[in-house]
């Protein structure tokens, strides 16, 4: 913020009524020509107080502020030194927020994202696909809340991104238009578009977007596989992996302003995709792999928001995923030649009511969420060869859930520097394998000692859910038949339990400390059978998972051209199991994580500015997995123009191709590498606002067990 003032206009208010009075004075007593020198005289002296030098006092935009349990984050500022394309890239630019296997993660840890508060019924990769839908200039600012409170719906960690309403009466049609192209190997094409209106109290908005292109990666396999009677052979495979995809994204929101605070909402969601694999493994196994699929979802959301602090969500997804595989397999001494059918189905309904009192310095809050879903699995084979071997029977599986969740807050203002905000959550899961309550309790606490100076802590507890997919008695082939991917149904929820301290200096400098712990924790990690030369894949519950964590977040700015972010993070991770098949393991590691963000302005005239940005992470452990170190440089060049209407961007990620590890597993007699492939991307991007356009608010889809 720049703010100029005129030190001049204040000092010729006080002085020009004095010369007005000499001018009089010497006027009433002196001849023509004397009067004719004072004005001369005068003239001069008021071109020197014009001519006085203004002063200019400069500022800069926090970068993060704490407020109601909270972090917000100044997105605009952030997004200005580091740019973004989509509102997914966007959030990776949040101090502490990482990605890990396609997954955003928070301070290393499962991270709940929302839009404008609310969170909805798809799963986190449904979710992600949306934010990569809606462009960058749409967020207005991002909260980041460490214990999420129960009036949410979100147990653990939340980040709400919070966006620009739609259209104005007074420019009633608005939008942006985006295109993209990326090489990775091969190309991809991304086409979007995005339109707001308003008329009276009827606001809307509308969003396409079509990603299409192909895919190709490798995997080299080295499996030295050991039997219990000592018997022990290699496979080494080279898998080869293409793919032929159209994604279709769109949304439909709709607005109605009853008056203030009172505001009725639709919104509708839609996505089909389809999608043709070819895969092919040679070496010590034979097989080619078609498979072709498509995926439907469609969601539909209403809300209604009362002036008196009622709020009510009513919410339907339908999401499948019928596919097709052929495989054709020599692998050791039997083949492998089938057709299978696979189908999941789901139908899930979400209602929540939520009521809130302000009650001077105190805020009462409480409410109901009730949720029930049905998971429809198919599984089929058709044998092609008599001669090959068996295969799995058919299999239908129904997974019916109902969970009921309900909470009570209160938030607290303790003067004007502390502020507590403290809920529970008792809730009620049943379906055919389980039924229990539980409590989630959390708290969150703010002291402010001074202006620009912040101490937040909070606790959190959560329950995780596993995937719908994995709580079926399948089993599907990989590695050309080599690998056997099981479903367990008796899989439980993770228990998750989280305590962290967050000191916040001047606004942008932030530091952090952790704890988390995970009873029950699961995951999917290959085994080498000791019975038979299959590599078995299958989530299992662990005894525990905890970690312990430090986070420094340091931006810097050097004169006007050059800004910097340096996040660090320091962790040690322990993970513990003790009847893992045949075996048992207790591994720990303590490993280092940098991230360096850096824009040099190259033309503030043009509007062109250079981002390099680098990240470090040393070798970790993951179950039996040793994953070594990595490291990543991207860099990027953005001209902003058309009156900062139009934007086009050129980029490349991962310059040296070492973004991806190559895990292998040394522990108990099991032994295998893995060798992946990583390609550098380059891509292009060109995006136009018009209309003055500002994005509408959208409402986050939970799609994180589909």
């Amino acid at each position: 913020v720049t703010l100029q003032r005129q030190q001049k206009y204040e000092t010729m208010k006080l002085i020009k009524p004095c010369f007005a009075l000499l001018i009089i004075l010497i006027s009433t007593g002196t001849s023509a020509q004397s009067r004719n020198d004072s004005l001369r005289a005068m003239a001069k002296a008021d071109s020197m107080l014009r001519a006085l030098p203004s002063v200019s006092v400069k500022g800069e935009r926090p970068t993060v502020k704490g407020r109601d349990g909270k972090l917000i984050y100044n997105m605009p500022a952030i997004l200005k030194d580091h740019p973004a394309d989509n509102a997914y890239d966007a959030i990776k630019l949040i101090p502490g927020i990482s990605e890990d296997n396609d997954k955003l993660q928070l301070m290393n840890q499962p991270v709940t994202v929302v839009i404008d508060g609310k969170a909805t019924t798809l799963t986190a990769e449904q979710i992600y696909t949306l934010l990569k839908t809606i462009p960058s200039s749409r967020i207005k600012d991002a909260e980041v809340m460490l214990s999420a409170p129960a009036r949410y719906g979100v147990r653990g960690a939340m980040i709400s991104i919070n966006l620009h309403h739609g259209a104005t009466s007074q420019t009633p049609l608005q939008g942006e238009i985006y295109g993209a192209a990326r090489q990775k190997h091969d190309c991809n094409f991304e086409e979007r578009v995005n339109l707001a209106t308003a008329k009276g109290k009827w606001t809307a908005d509308l969003l396409y977007d079509h990603l299409h292109g192909n895919y190709y990666g490798w995997r080299n396999t080295t499996s030295h596989h050991t039997l219990a009677n000592g018997e022990a052979r290699d496979f080494i495979s080279n898998n080869i992996v293409g793919t032929r995809r159209h994604n279709h994204s769109w949304r439909l929101g709709a607005d109605y302003n009853l008056g203030v605070d009172h505001s009725l909402s639709f919104a509708y969601n839609g996505k089909y995709s389809t999608g043709h694999n070819y895969e092919t493994t040679s070496l010590d196994i034979e097989s080619k792999s078609r498979h072709s699929g498509t995926s439907t979802l469609q969601n539909a959301r209403a809300d209604y928001q009362a002036p008196f602090g009622l709020k009510a969500a009513l919410e339907y997804t339908f999401y499948t995923n019928p596919g097709r595989q052929t495989l054709n397999s020599t692998i050791a001494d039997q083949t492998l030649h089938f057709i299978a059918l696979s189908r999941q189905r789901i139908n899930r309904w979400k209602l929540s009511v939520g009521q809130t009192h302000n009650l001077g310095t105190w805020s009462l809050n409480y409410g109901l969420h009730c949720q029930t879903s049905t998971d429809n699995g198919l599984q089929t084979y058709e044998r092609l060869d008599p001669t090959s071997a068996e295969t799995p029977g058919d299999i239908r599986t129904r997974h019916q859930e109902e969970i009921a969740n309900l909470y009570a807050g209160l938030t607290k203002n303790l003067g004007n520097k502390l502020s507590a905000d403290l809920s529970l959550a008792a809730e009620y899961y049943h379906s055919y394998t389980w039924h229990r309550w539980d409590l989630y309790p959390s708290l969150n606490l703010n002291y402010q000692p001074a202006n620009g100076h912040m101490l937040q802590l909070s606790f959190a507890s959560q329950k995780d859910f596993p995937p719908y997919s994995v709580l079926k008695n399948t089993t599907t082939y990989t590695d050309g038949g080599y690998g056997l991917v099981i479903g367990n149904p008796y899989l439980q929820p993770a228990g998750i339990y989280k305590t962290q301290l967050v000191y916040i200096l001047k606004n942008k400098y932030q530091f952090s400390i952790w704890y988390n712990y995970t009873s029950d924790y699961f995951m999917q990690t290959p085994y080498q059978s000791t019975e038979q030369y299959v590599l078995n894949y299958k989530f299992l519950n662990y005894d525990f998972s905890a970690q312990w964590g430090i986070m420094a977040s340091l931006p810097l700015s050097i004169g006007k051209c050059i800004k910097t972010r340096a996040n660090f993070m320091g962790l040690w991770k322990k993970e513990k199991d003790t009847d893992f098949y045949d075996m048992a393991f207790n591994r720990d590691r303590a490993f280092i994580v940098i991230n360096l963000m850096n824009a040099f302005v190259i033309s503030k005239k043009h509007d062109l500015t250079l981002n390099v940005d680098g990240n470090w992470r040393t070798t970790s452990v993951q179950a039996t997995y040793t994953i070594p170190s990595t490291w990543q440089a991207d860099i990027s060049l953005q001209h902003n123009f058309a009156n900062k209407k139009a934007s086009l961007r050129l980029y490349a990620n991962d310059i040296f191709e070492t973004q991806h590890p190559d895990p292998y597993i040394r522990y108990a007699g099991q032994h295998m590498d893995m060798k992946l492939s990583c390609y550098r991307e380059i891509g292009l991007s060109f995006s136009y606002r018009f209309g003055g356009y500002k994005e509408k608010q959208h409402k986050q889809l939970d799609t994180k067990r589909f």
